[in-house]
């Protein structure tokens, strides 16, 4: 994942000199292997907005906190952040965290809950309408 935060710092000494500059961190946790990763979330009762996420080989969200949180995400946004050979996100969550489809009509809800392997629990599958080799558990 990259993030940048930028920010001004004043300072001034007991003449009364003064100076300010801005300074940016830019921070990279992006893996540098192809291997699947865990993106995870700390902030409690946050929105979280994954058009706001630039991260890549994503295979799991972890919003499991015990803090509610709202995930907002869209097709293009599971597009931009798995791993394109898998085309699979799992959410994990705790009672309270929601996830809102900003395009809820371009994905279909299973009726029955899944296991998968390695998880604990069941999950509740979505599959996309418009491209149904990607799925969100």
């Amino acid at each position: 994942m990259k993030c940048n935060k930028s920010f001004e710092v004043n300072s001034s000494d007991e003449d009364g000199d003064t100076t300010s500059f801005d300074v940016t961190i830019k921070v990279d946790t992006t893996p540098n292997d192809s291997a699947a990763s865990t993106l995870s979330f700390d902030e409690p009762n946050d929105t979280i907005d994954l058009s706001d996420i630039t991260a890549s080989n994503i295979k799991v969200i972890d919003l499991e906190n015990d803090s509610s949180q709202t995930l907002n995400l869209s097709l293009d946004d599971i597009k931009d952040i798995v791993d394109s050979d898998d085309n699979e996100l799992i959410i994990r969550g705790d009672n309270g965290d929601e996830i809102e489809f900003n395009d809820s009509e371009n994905w279909n809800k299973a009726i029955d809950k899944t296991q998968i392997e390695g998880e604990d629990g069941t999950f509740t599958e979505y599959t996309s309408t418009t491209n149904p080799n990607i799925s969100i558990l």
